[in-house]
């Protein structure tokens, strides 16, 4: 015909293409969804518009507390909590089995997995290169966070990397401290443990993990150990600090925290949230509507409102 394209199909062979697939007896087949398609948007629990973590009750109030309220990336609110709160939590959980030593693994993996990515994951750990391998310095001090820096010393010795860890109060253990040091002691060669600031390394550091500021208790840090990070120009990981974080107007870039958010101040820097796998009832029985807000990760940011 003229004025037609060559290419293009007869009628009949076009309404034949169109036609919706057909089974054996003749009915429509139903159409297979994929695992990201296959999702009913509605009021359902999976949505987290208008949802969020409340305290029913609370016994302790910080008079001071500014009352900070956090949100993840998908909207759901998460308010703080008092430091006292936070110990009821995590003493509970230990009353039903899950130990101080699992919840202490639990958060130096965390630290261990947000480390590799900090120093440049799988393009800086390939086996091919010879150029800088990394190094990271823990400093760790004699409390609970100071054990999870050493245990995430020892996580990361075990891919390979370059690892110094200074104690910050040599004679002053903790049980958690203790039974780490005896762990990371195995790591062998190119991971040693000092208490000397003159062995701390002062280029190709690669990133700083503090453990020197706990939820715990107050901060005390020597002066030389605030010289030294001071002197240095590297990105800080702080794990599970209090509310000022290190202090001496040292901000840390990035905070790992555990169950739910303190009033930190700014000087925490950017707040990841770990999971825990704390049971709901862990939280129901202190008095908290919770629902987690993890999804799909392990870790998660949270944005102060």
């Amino acid at each position: 015909m003229c004025g037609s394209d060559a290419t293009t199909k007869p009628d009949l062979v076009s309404q034949v293409d169109q036609r919706v697939p057909v089974g054996d007896s003749g009915r429509k087949k139903k159409k297979n969804y994929r695992h990201d398609e296959n999702i009913l948007q509605g009021d359902s629990l999976c949505n987290n518009a208008n949802q969020e973590i409340s305290i029913l009750q609370q016994d302790v109030l910080d008079v001071n507390d500014p009352g900070y309220e956090y949100v993840t990336d998908t909207g759901l609110k998460l308010p703080c909590i008092s430091v006292e709160l936070k110990r009821k939590i995590l003493t509970y959980a230990e009353d039903v089995g899950l130990g101080f030593e699992r919840q202490n693994e639990t958060m130096a993996r965390a630290a261990t997995e947000m480390t590799l990515q900090l120093i440049g994951g799988a393009h800086r750990l390939s086996g091919d290169n010879r150029h800088q391998w990394p190094r990271v310095v823990i400093l760790a001090g004699p409390h609970r966070s100071g054990a999870i820096a050493v245990g995430a010393a020892r996580a990361l010795a075990s891919h390979d990397i370059n690892t110094l860890v200074f104690l910050t109060e040599p004679d002053v253990f903790t049980a958690p401290l203790a039974h780490e040091l005896a762990s990371h002691r195995l790591s062998g060669p190119g991971h040693k443990v000092t208490s000397n600031v003159q062995d701390l390394p002062t280029d190709n550091i690669d990133l700083i993990i503090s453990g020197l500021s706990s939820y715990e208790c107050d901060s005390y840090v020597r002066r030389d150990v605030i010289n030294y990070i001071n002197d240095q120009k590297v990105p800080i990981l702080g794990l599970d600090p209090n509310k000022q974080g290190i202090g001496h107007n040292v901000s840390v870039k990035y905070s790992i925290i555990s169950v739910l958010p303190i009033s930190y101040s700014k000087c925490n820097g950017q707040l990841y949230l770990c999971n825990l796998a704390l049971p709901n009832g862990v939280y129901k029985d202190l008095h908290i509507q919770y629902r987690s807000p993890f999804g799909a990760k392990f870790i998660i940011p949270l944005h102060r409102k």
